[in-house]
């Protein structure tokens, strides 16, 4: 498994030569990429996402990315994952008939 780091958390040249499972995306894909394009030219199978930006971490639990989330505020770092739910939440909720 590698680490693909965010534009907004890059480590260091140096740091990325001493650990060759971690990649940049500036140096990956370019300075400035879109996060969907990220997604996209990522494979989930292959990569750990690692951002300091909360919606681009929804988005890759919404594309079955592992993530390491990063809150600079609280100086908290959370390793995400989706999982499916069961069966039963799911009828659960579907009786409902919301529209969201």
């Amino acid at each position: 498994m590698k680490f693909l780091f965010d534009e907004n958390c890059s480590p260091t040249n140096k740091f990325l030569e001493a650990h060759p499972g971690c990649k940049n995306v500036k140096y990956q894909l370019g300075e400035g990429v879109k996060d969907d394009t990220i997604l996209q030219k990522s494979n989930k199978e292959e990569f750990v996402i690692v951002t300091r930006d909360i919606e681009f971490a929804l988005d890759a639990l919404t594309d079955g990315f592992y993530v390491i989330y990063r809150d600079v505020e609280k100086l908290k770092t959370s390793f995400l994952r989706t999982i499916e739910f069961d069966e039963s939440i799911i009828i659960d909720f579907n009786k409902f008939n919301i529209k969201l």
